[in-house]
């Protein structure tokens, strides 16, 4: 279970980031693309339970 738990963090920590910075300009280079958010926030919405 940690394990899996790792992965989850390390594969979804962007949906969280780009929830955060919702309208916050960066500095920088946000390395993910808008389809890249899009498609990750899909599969960490399955997640949730509703």
């Amino acid at each position: 279970m940690p394990d899996q738990i790792a992965q989850r963090v390390d594969r979804f920590w962007p949906v969280v980031a780009n929830e955060i910075r919702q309208g916050v300009v960066l500095v920088g280079e946000w390395p993910f693309s808008a389809e890249e958010i899009e498609e990750l926030s899909a599969e960490y919405r399955t997640l949730m339970p509703q």
